[in-house]
Formats: C-alpha cells, structure tokens, sequence
C-alpha cells in the first residue's frame, strides 16, 4: 500500500462513445472511472473515449529528503550516509509504453544522504515523465530504497526492474491502446488490475536484492484537471518528494 497517495485510477477523464451516447443518453454523465460501475452495460463491453489534455504535461522530480528517523542508531552513531535511491514508473492511456526512471541504461546512481538532509535536482529537476499531451490521465508510481549492495550491483537490479516493465502484463494492455480510441470497462478495469500487480512484482525484485523498503508514492493525474507550471510537496513515513509539474 503507498504511504503517499495522490487521488486515485477513478478520477481518470472518458466517457462513452457517440453510438453509445445516442442510445443510452444517461451515459453522458459518465466522465470518469470511478463510476464505471454504476452503469454495468457500459462497464462491461461498451466502447468508452478517453479524454486528453490540453496541453503537454510531465512530472519531474526536484528535491528528496529524508526525515528524521530514516537511519538506525549505528548509523547515526558513525556519521555514515545511506545510499538511497528512487526508481519510478508513469504512463497514461494513449497506447504508449510505461516511462521508467531511471531504466535500464540509465547511469547507475546512489544518493548518499543522512536525516534530514535534502537532494536538490538542477534544472526542472530528475525528469520521470517527459511532457507530452496526456490520455485519460498520468498515473505514477515510485519507491524509495536504501541500497545495501555497490554501485554495479544496482545497475544491474534497474536493468531487472526495467525488462519487468517491459514484459508486464501491463505494458501489453498499453499496447493494445495503441491502435483503438478507447477501450470497454473491462479493459479499463484489467489495467487497474495489472498496474498494481507490476508493483508488487517490482517490490519482490527489490527484496531479493536484500536492499530495504522506505516510501511509495502513488499518485494519479486526470487529464481533466487543471495543470499549471509548478511544484508540490509530499511527505510520506521515512522522506518528502517535490515534484515538478512540467508543460
């Protein structure tokens, strides 16, 4: 379960096709997921449209902190830092494949921090979703990991958890989007389904690596909502994450 959650899958922006509209005219208040189930014939096969932004929009990362508390006496007591790190992934409904950060060829990076000391990231900051006009809306995932291992031994863990996205269950649902407008409820609902099965997948990869959990982020951008240049803050448990809404 995310310890920091920002809305939810439900509020992503659709509604139903022009046919279905016509001959079910009730069906033209259905403008988000969250209510898919109260109208069960749309729901279960009717084609539904997803709505898209306005505008490019992207998420960055630009600051990680971490809170009094993260790290053990021992380490508190030898002045050590922890090697921390975050690993992301985002993605919407317009068919194109999960952005993941840092992925597979990515330089390998660990961020040497102690409580309460903060990662300032130059520019817009850490990109984990590149700008670009949204479908239905953004969903975003990313956790935070002390590493316990070297530098070579996380490059090689990205590579993992990046062929894991790859060959998701997921990433084969995006696909599928990719050559339709829409997508009955059912697909809608698989890929509820999928995206928090690829978490969980990504936490075991994790695990077995014998690094240790600290924060999950979890948040959710409908392409309905209004998007501004800017920044926001969220605490979870063991950090707080700045992100920067980007156009």
């Amino acid at each position: 379960m995310a310890i920091i959650e920002r809305s939810s899958f439900g509020s992503f922006f659709m509604q139903a096709d022009a046919q279905t509209l016509r001959e079910q005219p009730a069906t033209f208040d259905l403008r988000t997921f969250a209510v898919l189930s109260e109208v069960s014939s749309v729901a279960a096969g009717e084609p539904l449209v997803f709505g898209r932004s306005s505008g490019p929009r992207g998420l960055a990362l630009g600051q990680l902190r971490l809170e009094k508390g993260f790290q053990s006496f021992l380490q508190k007591l030898l002045r050590r830092s922890s090697n921390v790190y975050f690993l992301s992934w985002a993605w919407d409904l317009s068919g194109e494949p999960p952005s993941v950060y840092p992925g597979a060829l990515a330089p390998a990076s660990l961020i040497p921090l102690r409580d309460e000391e903060s990662r300032e990231f130059i520019g817009d900051g850490a990109v984990l979703f590149p700008a670009r006009p949204i479908t239905a809306g953004l969903a975003f995932r990313m956790q935070l990991w002390e590493s316990k291992k070297g530098v070579r031994e996380f490059g090689r863990t990205m590579k993992e958890v990046a062929d894991a996205v790859t060959n998701s269950e997921l990433n084969k649902l995006l696909a599928v989007l990719a050559t339709a407008t829409g997508a009955p409820g059912a697909t809608v609902t698989a890929i509820a389904a999928a995206a928090a099965q690829l978490s969980g997948l990504i936490g075991n990869i994790l695990k077995e690596r014998g690094d240790d959990y600290a924060d999950f982020f979890e948040g959710y951008f409908s392409a309905s909502e209004t998007w501004r240049r800017g920044k926001e803050r969220h605490k979870g448990h063991a950090s707080e994450v700045e992100l920067v809404r980007m156009t």
